[in-house]
């Protein structure tokens, strides 16, 4: 049972949080044709959750993650409105911490490190450019089930489908929304985001991006439903030509959920990310 514990809260919050960091350019920009942009970003995530369940099989107890890793991205304009991408993540070092207060106290600890799955994505601009008052984008990303579970995979293959729409309403300011689909398989959980945020150009070196998202983590085969809501701030900051740093900050908090077949409930928990990235266009 404390290894079931370990698996099902293990980066609960994580993946809403870093997406916050993982937009290269402006959500609904898309690279002009021959255009490349190449991005490598390092963070630091923490999550807090604590557990209870009927005694004397469990009892209650606490978990903590800290995960430090990097991503690196590329992506190639084809033309015509068409972007092309691949990412790949790497940790450093993935750590989570798991006490229960039995007696005697027991501590468990779970650690990986290595590659992530692989992302391939592919992003259409249906209408729209940088200066005219409305732009409309499509995309689709698969992450591939391509690294081992005790590295840093997840042990699905996603599909995500994704919707996202921006306008200018003042000089520098262009808010957007967006709606993501993620479908995984391996009895994992199906994620409904919505997204809203404002990109704001402070001016010609640095822009400052702020969005609020709302996740809804459908039934899995171990996990009943929860929803997560984070928000995030990142800058672009230009340091020479086109290569621009991107610090980041998130903080988010995920509903309490409950085991399926074991009496265990999970609290809220909360989670906060660190990060800068390299960003550079060809």
């Amino acid at each position: 049972m404390y290894k079931i514990i370990i698996g099902i809260v293990f980066m609960i919050l994580m993946m809403s949080l870093t997406s916050h960091a993982e937009e290269k350019l402006f959500i609904t920009d898309v690279l002009a044709q021959k255009q490349v942009e190449a991005q490598a970003s390092f963070m630091y995530e923490h999550q807090t959750v604590h557990f209870c369940g009927k005694p004397p099989s469990l009892g209650t107890g606490s978990q903590e993650t800290d995960v430090s890793k990097s991503e690196y991205s590329l992506g190639v304009g084809l033309g015509r409105g068409f972007e092309v991408g691949v990412s790949i993540p790497y940790a450093f070092s993935d750590r989570t911490e798991t006490r229960f207060d039995t007696l005697p106290p027991e501590t468990m600890h779970e650690k990986r490190d290595g590659f992530g799955d692989i992302s391939l994505g592919a992003k259409y601009r249906v209408f729209g450019e940088k200066d005219k008052p409305f732009t409309l984008v499509a995309g689709l990303d698969v992450k591939l089930d391509s690294a081992s579970e005790d590295k840093g995979g997840t042990g699905s293959t996603d599909i995500s489908p994704f919707v996202a729409a921006s306008t200018t309403v003042a000089k520098g300011l262009r808010p957007y929304a967006a709606y993501e689909l993620t479908i995984s398989n391996h009895g994992r959980a199906d994620t409904h985001k919505v997204r809203f945020g404002a990109e704001k150009e402070l001016n010609e070196r640095a822009t400052i991006n702020a969005s609020f998202q709302a996740s809804l983590h459908t039934s899995s085969e171990s996990l009943n439903s929860y929803e997560v809501y984070s928000f995030g701030i990142t800058s672009y900051i230009c340091i020479y030509r086109n290569l621009y740093a991107i610090p980041m900050i998130g903080f988010g908090v995920a509903s309490s959920a409950d085991l399926k077949d074991v009496d265990v409930h999970f609290d809220s928990s909360t989670g906060t990310v660190l990060g800068i990235g390299l960003y550079y266009l060809f």
